[in-house]
């Protein structure tokens, strides 16, 4: 999948750093409390993100890549970090890992580089229950929060999810609000355009859900989809916060909405089939599937 060259971003509230920081030091915290629920909760909603792979990741959205050189041809560096990206949405972490890697052995500054290394080692953290991988992963998005200035929206999506995955694999609450502060702050700035909203919308409902706020997360998934109609992954996570929050007619009108907003989408319908089937719907079920 290729990747569309985005607009430069707006600068961000630089009031966003003394929060970062404080961030990197709550982060160093393992205490050993638990809560099932708020696990379950993020594992539910990142599965429903898993589609974003072909389509928009939970953190990865537009990058600033530059345009072709004078010859009309990518140099190695710029290729190298295409190709990361591709092996990101192909599900391929520990590929993005190394070849983003490549790019910062040249040039440790790259802040384009060191945000798909930040996705990509968020991703293997969580699907590894790694809490190491999630703070090199964090470690890399606030690198790249620093060296832009705060002024691309997206470095900060693999920050927040990286957070509050941190919170589930530690167990430990403070990380996801920390991660819900950085959320409100980034969604404070007026000039966010509508696609980086929408992701920074997403990123905080599913802190929300871990949170229990589902209210709020089913708040946020909705704005995230009236902003941005085609976010595959907010149609089905407002399904899943509503489903825990024990709203079953609403989950399934949410997933009927996924069905008809995505006709063609296998997930969609697998989805939908495992919640009605969950619901001894069965011949539903079987329909979906």
């Amino acid at each position: 999948m290729h990747s569309r060259v985005a607009r430069p971003a707006q600068r961000i509230t630089c009031l966003s750093q003394p929060i970062l920081a404080s961030a990197a030091g709550r982060a160093e915290v393992r205490p050993a409390r638990t809560n099932r629920k708020r696990s379950l909760f993020v594992a539910a909603t990142a599965c429903a993100g898993m589609f974003l792979l072909i389509g928009t990741s939970p953190t990865l959205g537009q990058l600033p890549f530059p345009l072709l050189n004078p010859s009309g041809r990518l140099d190695s560096m710029e290729q190298a970090r295409r190709n990361a990206e591709a092996a990101y949405r192909r599900g391929e972490y520990a590929r993005a890992v190394e070849l983003a890697d490549s790019v910062l052995q040249v040039d440790p500054t790259d802040h384009v580089a060191l945000y798909l290394r930040a996705s990509a080692r968020v991703e293997l953290g969580r699907t590894r229950n790694d809490a190491q991988l999630l703070r090199d992963g964090i470690a890399d998005a606030r690198e790249a929060i620093r060296l832009t200035q705060a002024r691309t929206a997206n470095y900060y999506l693999p920050y927040i999810y990286g957070m509050v995955s941190l919170a589930a694999v530690e167990k430990h609450q403070p990380h996801a609000e920390v991660a819900l502060q950085v959320a409100d702050q980034v969604l404070q700035n007026a000039q966010l355009t509508k696609e980086e909203r929408a992701n920074l919308l997403y990123q905080r409902a599913g802190v929300y859900g871990y949170l229990r706020r589902l209210k709020d997360a089913v708040r946020d998934y909705e704005e995230a989809i009236r902003l941005q109609p085609s976010h595959l992954g907010a149609y089905l996570a407002l399904a899943e916060a509503h489903a825990s929050a024990g709203e079953m007619e609403k989950a399934e009108q949410a997933f009927d909405r996924a069905a008809q907003a995505f006709p063609n989408s296998p997930l969609v319908f697998n989805n939908r089939g495992m919640f009605r089937q969950r619901r001894g719907k069965a011949d539903q079920a079987i329909a979906d599937f």
